[in-house]
C-alpha cells in the first residue's frame, strides 16, 4: 500500500469538503437561515480564506526559494563562464608563444646543442614544464567547458521552476481573492441580518413594554377589530412617503397586502385564533433612535452605536410589507396556536416567516 498516495489522496478530500462547505456558505440565504446555519456557514468561509492565504504563503515562499535557487544557478555558470574564458586566453597565449618561437621548444627535446649535456638537460625539463602546463591546461578547460554546460543546465532548470511557481502563486493569489471576495460579500450579507434583526429588536423592546401596560385594553378591543374586519370596516387608504398605506384589523400596512392580510385574520379568528399585531413602521422612528444612540446616524455601522442600533432601509416594516402578530396580547412564540396556525396558513395569503422570529411575517420572509 502506498502511504503517500493514501496521505494525498485524504489531504486532497479535506481540501474538496472544504471548499464545498465555503461554497454552500456563499450561497446561503443568510437572511433566511437559522442563526446556527449562519454560525456554521461562517465558520466554513473564514476556514477556506484562512487555508487559501496559506497556501498563498507556501506558494510566495516557493517562488522566493525557487528565485534564490535560479540567482546561485546564474552565478555559477557566471563563474564558469568566466574560467572557461580564463582557460582559453591561456592556451591562446601559449599558442601565440610556441608558433612565435617556431616549435623551438619541441625541437630542442629532439636535438642538443653542444657538448654541454647538463644545460640540454635543463632546457629539456623547461620544454617539458611548458608542454605539461599546456597539457593541464588544456584538460582544466575541457573539465571547466563540461562544468559550465551543467551550469546552463542547472539555471535553465532554476529558471523554469522559478516561472512555474510564479504562474502557481499567481493563480493562488487569484483563488485568494476570490475567497476574500466571497467572504466580503457573506459578511455584508450578515451585516444585513444583523441591522434587520437589530431593528426588529429595537421595535419589540418599545412594543413588548407597550403591549404589558396596555394588555387589557388589547384584549377588549380584539373582538371589535375583528367585527370590523369581518365586515370589511371602513378604513381607509393613506400615504406616507412612497408607501400606500391601510389599516386592516388594527394592523397598518402597504395597501397592496392589506386584502390579503384582512383575509389572513378573518380565517385566523374563524379558526379560533385571535391575532393582532403591528405592520408598517415609519423610518423617522429608526433615525430618531439612531440618532440619539450612533455617532454617526447616517453611516455608523450598527455594532458602533450604544445601544447597537441598525440602520434605516433594513425592515420589511419600512416597506409595510411585514407584520409582527401577537397573540394574547403577546407576541407571537413558537410553541402557541397562533405559530401554529401561521404556519400551516400564513402562505396562502402570501406571508412567510423570518427563521428564528415566530411573530415576523412578511412577503418574503426577510
Amino acid at each position: 500500500m502506498d502511504l503517500g498516495a493514501s496521505a494525498e489522496t485524504t489531504r486532497e478530500q479535506r481540501e474538496r469538503i472544504r471548499r464545498e462547505r465555503a461554497q454552500a456558505a456563499a450561497e446561503l440565504d443568510v437572511l433566511q437561515a437559522e442563526d446556527e446555519e449562519v454560525e456554521a456557514a461562517l465558520q466554513a468561509m473564514t476556514a477556506e480564506v484562512t487555508a487559501q492565504e496559506a497556501a498563498l504563503t507556501a506558494a510566495e515562499n516557493a517562488v522566493r526559494a525557487a528565485e534564490e535557487e535560479l540567482a546561485n544557478a546564474q552565478a555559477a555558470e557566471n563563474m564558469m563562464i568566466e574560467r572557461v574564458t580564463e582557460l582559453e586566453g591561456t592556451l591562446r597565449d601559449m599558442a601565440v608563444q610556441e608558433f612565435i618561437t617556431g616549435g623551438r621548444l619541441k625541437r630542442q627535446l629532439l636535438e642538443p646543442e653542444g657538448e654541454d649535456l647538463s644545460e640540454w638537460a635543463r632546457r629539456n625539463a623547461l620544454a617539458d614544464f611548458a608542454i605539461g602546463s599546456a597539457t593541464v591546461t588544456s584538460n582544466e578547460l575541457r573539465q571547466a567547458q563540461e562544468d559550465l554546460m551543467v551550469a546552463r543546465q542547472n539555471a535553465e532548470r532554476a529558471s523554469a521552476e522559478a516561472a512555474q511557481h510564479r504562474n502557481e502563486a499567481e493563480a493562488q493569489l487569484a483563488v485568494v481573492s476570490q475567497a476574500r471576495d466571497q467572504q466580503a460579500v457573506f459578511a455584508q450579507r450578515l451585516d444585513d441580518r444583523i441591522e434587520s434583526r437589530l431593528a426588529e429588536a429595537n421595535h419589540l423592546a418599545a412594543l413588548d413594554a407597550h403591549l404589558s401596560a396596555q394588555l387589557a385594553a388589547e384584549q377588549a378591543a380584539l373582538a371589535a377589530r375583528n367585527r370590523g374586519r369581518r365586515s370589511g370596516g371602513s378604513n381607509r387608504s393613506v400615504g406616507t412617503g412612497n408607501v400606500r398605506l391601510r389599516t386592516v384589523g388594527g394592523i397598518t400596512v402597504a395597501e397592496e397586502i392589506a386584502d390579503e392580510l384582512a383575509d389572513l385574520l378573518n380565517q385566523a379568528s374563524a379558526d379560533g385564533v385571535e391575532l393582532g399585531g403591528w405592520g408598517y413602521r415609519d423610518p423617522e422612528d429608526q433615525r430618531r433612535l439612531r440618532e440619539a444612540h450612533c455617532p454617526d446616524p447616517e453611516s455608523s455601522p450598527s455594532y458602533q452605536c450604544r445601544p447597537p442600533t441598525a440602520r434605516t432601509g433594513h425592515s420589511m416594516h419600512e416597506r409595510g410589507l411585514a407584520v409582527d402578530f401577537t397573540y394574547n396580547g403577546r407576541t407571537v412564540s413558537s410553541g402557541s396556536p397562533a405559530y401554529t396556525w401561521l404556519r400551516a396558513n400564513a402562505n396562502r395569503y402570501g406571508f412567510y416567516n423570518l427563521p428564528g422570529e415566530p411573530w415576523h411575517w412578511s412577503t418574503n420572509g426577510n
